[in-house]
């Protein structure tokens, strides 16, 4: 029995954590990186199959090696587990896009500035005294809604022109300041931009003025983007699940043109020989009388074109001018 091998197996299985090659790798603990620079393999030196395995067994050691410089850290035990507590990184990464520029000042901020106004941070909630609990400042359901209010006080210096109606004068005023402040928004984004209308920005002016409003769709509109969406899966909404009472949009039958390429002569002279025959043949079993003679006296402009006319030759007398 080889004593030296039983010994050297058990040593390799006891500290199963410690590779066999040497420790030269540049270590970054901070992004958990390591680089090995003197791992090099020439291809015409080892077959394909066994590059693979090389490899395999390179990056294996080297993880183990990352592995053990970092559980030599500072750890800290919770519950959920042994965390270890990583060094600042010191490899310097490229980032993907351009660092974020500064935000340009408003005209607010840049007067504020300038006389060394400090805004005053408000609380969000205000204690409203009609409903008797706290609400929102700002918004649709803020706190001490005036035109919530059953009745308004008229003030000193405000003069009512004619008994205007005070409610109606509050929501005047309010859409003025809404549109005041959309073209404050377009004035600061057209300065920050040195004067120049861009294509970013003038997305940003259409969203400006389109913000707020809510407008409602037709009935048409809103079957149109159904069928649009009903549409937009790869069956085109063939093996969709339909919802009680959806209506189902039916598809256009796409019409039927002979192809341009040269055809069969047989095939080509059958199909003329049948064109001929429903030209020349007596039998009228296939033909719509009532639409033909619709179609001959409205001269090809239809059936409803004709009707219409009629229904105006067919009228007597007309409005003002009494009974003939």
């Amino acid at each position: 029995m080889d004593v030296t091998a039983i010994l050297k197996r058990a040593k390799k299985k006891k500290n199963s954590h410690l590779p066999d090659k040497a420790d030269t790798l540049e270590y970054d603990l901070g992004s958990m990186l390591c680089i090995d620079g003197d791992f090099s393999v020439e291809k015409q030196d080892v077959q394909e199959e066994d590059l693979e395995e090389i490899i395999k067994k390179a990056t294996l050691e080297n993880t183990q090696l990352l592995l053990n410089k970092i559980f030599h850290l500072e750890t800290s035990s919770e519950e959920a587990g042994v965390f270890v507590k990583l060094p600042h990184p010191t490899t310097k990464l490229p980032r993907t896009k351009k660092v974020p520029q500064p935000k340009k000042e408003t005209r607010w901020e840049k007067f504020a500035k300038e006389r060394g106004i400090r805004n005053k941070k408000k609380s969000r909630l205000v204690y409203d005294e009609e409903h008797g609990d706290w609400r929102p400042r700002y918004g649709s359901h803020k706190a001490n809604n005036e035109i919530n209010q059953w009745i308004i006080e008229k003030k000193d210096h405000e003069d009512l022109k004619g008994y205007e109606d005070p409610f109606i004068k509050m929501k005047n005023d309010k859409k003025k300041r809404v549109i005041q402040q959309r073209a404050n928004q377009i004035q600061n984004t057209i300065r920050n931009e040195g004067g120049k209308i861009t294509k970013s920005m003038n997305k940003n002016i259409q969203g400006i003025l389109n913000s707020g409003h809510n407008k409602k769709k037709s009935k048409k509109q809103i079957d149109q983007i159904l069928q649009m969406t009903q549409r937009s899966t790869a069956s085109l909404g063939k093996f969709d699940k339909k919802l009680s009472g959806e209506p189902v949009f039916k598809s256009r039958q796409r019409r039927k043109f002979q192809p341009n390429i040269q055809q069969d002569a047989g095939v080509e002279r059958k199909r003329d020989l049948n064109i001929l025959d429903n030209v020349l043949t007596k039998d009228t079993s296939d033909l719509n009388l009532n639409k033909a003679v619709n179609r001959y006296l409205s001269m090809g402009r239809g059936s409803k074109k004709f009707r219409k006319n009629n229904a105006r030759k067919g009228r007597k007398g007309g409005r003002g001018r009494g009974r003939k």
